[in-house]
């Protein structure tokens, strides 16, 4: 496992890698561009996150607790399964598919 606990990274370029099962609690993450990643079950909590870029990034149980995503465009990400405080999805843009999903975490029923 891959622990960032506390890091700062910036103008950081990710490419065709695995951070799955990492750990960036409380991370400072500013310009960043993860492309074709898996990050599937790290954790993502309690950071902040500036100007980042993701394109094709596994998400699934990936944990977002504590930390806003006001920005990130996750449409060409998987997020199944995504762990994340309610407050912390505002100005998140998504899928319609996505947003039905996480409508889940609410208690809502789609149908």
């Amino acid at each position: 496992m891959l622990i960032f606990f506390q890091a700062q990274l910036e103008n950081f370029l990710a490419t065709d890698s695995s951070f799955q099962y990492a750990n960036f609690s409380k991370a400072k993450l500013k310009a960043l561009e993860i492309s074709q990643c898996d990050f599937s079950e790290a954790t993502i909590s309690e950071c902040k996150l500036t100007q980042i870029k993701l394109d094709d990034v596994n998400f699934s149980q990936t944990s977002f607790f504590k930390t806003p995503l006001k920005g990130l465009d996750f449409t060409s990400c998987q997020i199944d399964g995504l762990i994340v405080s309610i407050e912390a999805l505002s100005g998140a843009v998504v899928t319609t598919f996505q947003a039905a999903e996480l409508a889940k975490l609410m208690g809502l029923i789609v149908r």
